[in-house]
């Protein structure tokens, strides 16, 4: 029953986080200033890996150029340089530090629009902002790690919900936004359909030495969190991010005692890298896992085990991937921590 229970909430979670917000969300992007420079989106401790979302969403739904920073990175190479009217948008999902409400202000003197994605007005960084954009997520501790499921899909919607408002008359992001729209009833499909699978995963790698979870695009941020996630419940050496993070050749981190979990996707544009790469480190006989659709057949039959998601676009895919990799830790019946990322507070 606690399982059922665990998983209805997330779905729920996300259903609200969905349901009410997109109006207001669009009133605020009409009125973001667009220039020639990027939009920067800034965030610290659980939001920076959402920022990282928000960015790819901006970049590829809604066709502006866009950053993804740490306060520190933003404060350091940004600021110095920032023009008047470039939107910055930040993003504070725990407690917000004095230094990072500091680095707002002084955005704001050289004249940056300030937008402020999170869940209380009355939050410091939202008295600054010009604009408040609501996160509608669970205020319980133990909700924490399902309400970064919740940052992720709003974080990847606000470049959507820009698309349809900067190009409106692509037919393709409407397809896009029904896929948003059906994304909880997604979450709610997978959870019913992949139990089973996903304890004989969880199996699997508890007999493993360590982990690798490795996603490009949208799917990085849900490998670096999975993998954080995981390691905590499993106790195992555990690394997730994009195969260009790893200092050393792939095949030379793979032998018998080592697992990959590869976030893949049918509609992803970076599955043949992905094929490539299992394709690969095959020959060092490591544990292959994935996590990707029917379609995704290159990753599939190289795979020991695979956990099915829909056939959808990249974006709500990531979301689904890290719910599962969420989902895999709760199963281990250990705690999880909070979030893997840079920095902390805001």
């Amino acid at each position: 029953m606690a399982q059922h229970i665990n998983t209805m909430d997330m779905v729920r979670a996300l259903r609200r986080a969905l349901a009410k917000s997109r109006e207001e969300y669009e009133n605020a992007l009409r009125k973001m200033p667009l220039g020639d420079g990027p939009i920067f989106v800034v965030a610290d401790g659980p939001g920076y890996l959402a920022a990282q979302t928000a960015a790819l969403s901006f970049e590829h739904l809604a066709g502006r150029p866009c950053l993804g920073r740490s306060f520190a990175e933003f404060s350091a190479y940004d600021l110095p340089l920032l023009r008047p009217h470039t939107p910055v948008l930040a993003i504070s999902v725990s407690g917000t530090t004095e230094p990072a409400v500091e680095i707002l202000v002084a955005a704001k003197r050289r004249g940056a629009w300030l937008a402020v994605l999170t869940q209380d007005p009355r939050n410091p960084l939202a008295t600054v902002a010009d604009e408040f954009l609501p996160l509608r997520l669970d205020a319980e501790d133990r909700s924490a790690a399902q309400n970064l499921i919740s940052v992720h899909a709003v974080a990847g919607s606000l470049g959507l919900y820009a698309g349809l408002i900067f190009k409106p008359h692509q037919s393709q992001r409407e397809s896009h936004l029904a896929q948003l729209e059906e994304l909880p009833d997604h979450l709610d499909h997978v959870f019913s359909h992949s139990s089973n699978a996903a304890r004989e995963m969880i199996e699997e790698i508890r007999r493993l030495h360590r982990i690798l979870i490795l996603g490009c695009g949208f799917s990085r941020p849900a490998a670096a969190q999975g993998a954080a996630w995981l390691e905590a419940a499993l106790g195992r050496w555990t690394l997730g991010g994009s195969p260009s993070e790893f200092p050393v050749s792939m095949p030379d981190l793979c032998n018998e005692g080592t697992g990959i979990i590869f976030l893949s996707g049918s509609q992803s544009p970076h599955k043949k890298l992905i094929h490539q790469l299992a394709e690969e480190v095959e020959q060092k006989n490591p544990v292959i896992l994935a996590i990707s659709d029917g379609g995704d057949s290159g990753i599939i039959r190289r795979s020991k085990l695979s956990l099915l998601i829909p056939s959808v676009h990249e974006m709500p895919a990531a979301v689904l991937q890290m719910a599962l990799l969420q989902w895999m830790a709760s199963l281990a019946g250990r705690p999880t921590p909070q979030v893997a990322g840079t920095g902390s507070g805001a």
